[in-house]
């Protein structure tokens, strides 16, 4: 897939630190999963979905249970304008963007799993989001596709001046996400397929309208999700690493992504969530949970009806809180309001983050309408670890090194003299001094 990008797609992915080696080998790995447990797995959750509606509607009756969905998108509506305040603004002024990596990499971070521990009230949201991640491993990479996709934005002198930030985030949760769903794979044994399958679906079948039309979505989902997991933070640092920069970001994405994609596709894709989100979040969350957490089943029987009665309880509100604000803002055009997008942003970064921003830098600041820069604490760590290297070299050859005034400029005739006050006066020596 990366052969067939544009030149200007790969040099933006190249700019933003894109491993093309560790993708491709992640892609060897994924060519070889089968495909099978994803059909199978998505034609029993289809009938569950089918013997589950059926059984509802018979209950209730048709027109009972259509009047009950109503009344529930519309207590989210007036519940996603009272508290978030949804209503027609101009654009919103920006929030600052922070692209933070963990000082032990990425790759050092916890992606643990044990299979006979799932949680107890929590196994089927676990396998819920252990499924996502294998969709939003394709769906990072379609986001730098769709971002730079123009010549304008790809080039360093071009008006690139929004995505940078977003861009630098989402690769490395792309990277995050790769590795949450290798440890599933491996700890769990969860099916490779899924990557496979969504990677072929996004960048093979979907049209390029569609996608953007999702991405939308999910972003604008994510004020959402950050305001649930906000509250009751219970989930992986992974994850509210990825949630924190999330909110960030998502004044910017959606209305860039909106103007893409049009109303249209985002009409059909709002309207497709209502039979995607419940497929995903109800019978393949709990067929997927009864499969791959098994043991978790099997050494605690309380699991089973517990984190069923718990996945009721957490997605029946989401799933329609989500709809109604996805609606207003994707199809209707409205947005939070200036003060919930920085509290969001705020209560993200000080209470759910918080304990660990310690254990994270800041490369890079973006912002709002600024290019991305690196980070000011970052180069005074950079200086004063320079100034330590000097003073070690000047120990080891002999010297001394004292260092410049710091309210003096450092002209390069005074460093020079700098350098060869302590460089090694060896008898005889014809080695240049140093003036770098």
């Amino acid at each position: 897939w990366l052969r067939g990008r544009s030149a200007v797609t790969r040099r933006a992915l190249r700019l933003c630190g894109f491993s093309f080696a560790s993708a491709a080998a992640a892609s060897c790995s994924m060519a070889r999963a089968s495909l099978l447990p994803p059909f199978a797995t998505l034609a029993v959750s289809a009938y569950l979905l089918r013997c589950g509606l059926k059984l509802l509607v018979e209950l209730l009756g048709g027109m009972n249970f259509l009047i009950g969905l109503l009344s529930l998108l519309a207590t989210s509506i007036v519940v996603a304008r009272l508290e978030w305040g949804y209503d027609w603004r101009p654009p919103f002024e920006g929030i600052t963007i922070n692209v933070r990596e963990p000082y032990k990499k990425i790759s050092g971070m916890k992606y643990n799993f044990e299979p006979s521990n799932c949680g107890t009230w929590s196994l089927f949201t676990n396998l819920f989001f252990v499924h996502t991640s294998a969709l939003l491993v394709s769906l990072e990479l379609c986001v730098h596709d769709i971002m730079v996709h123009d010549q304008d934005r790809a080039e360093v002198e071009g008006d690139n001046l929004v995505p940078e930030g977003m861009m630098a985030q989402e690769m490395n949760h792309g990277k995050c996400q790769i590795l949450f769903s290798k440890a599933a794979e491996e700890q769990l044994g969860y099916p490779a397929g899924w990557r496979r399958f969504y990677k072929s679906v996004c960048f093979d079948v979907m049209p390029s309208g569609l996608r953007r039309a999702i991405l939308a979505y999910l972003e604008a989902g994510f004020v959402v999700l950050t305001n649930f997991l906000g509250r009751c933070p219970a989930a992986m640092d992974v994850s509210l690493w990825h949630l924190t920069e999330e909110s960030e970001h998502c004044w910017d994405s959606v209305p860039d992504l909106m103007a893409s994609c049009g109303v249209g596709w985002g009409l059909l894709m709002w309207s497709a969530a209502w039979l995607l989100l419940p497929l995903l979040m109800f019978p393949m969350a709990f067929f997927e949970g009864c499969i791959y957490g098994r043991k978790t089943i099997f050494k605690n029987p309380l699991s089973l009806p517990c984190s069923l009665v718990m996945l009721f309880l957490f997605f029946v509100p989401f799933l329609f809180l989500l709809q109604a604000c996805v609606g207003l803002h994707i199809v209707l055009g409205r947005r939070p309001s200036d003060e919930k997008y920085h509290s969001i942003c705020n209560n993200m970064k000080e209470n759910v983050f918080g304990e660990l921003k310690s254990q994270f830098r800041v490369t890079h600041v973006q912002r709002p309408q600024e290019h991305l820069k690196k980070s000011e604490i970052h180069r005074l760590k950079a200086a004063a670890k320079s100034l330590m290297i000097a003073k070690r070299l000047a120990c080891a050859a002999g010297g001394t090194f004292q260092a410049p005034d710091a309210t003096a400029p450092l002209e390069r005739e005074r460093g020079r003299a700098l350098c060869r006050a302590w460089a090694p006066a060896a008898s005889g020596s014809t080695a240049r001094p140093w003036t770098s």
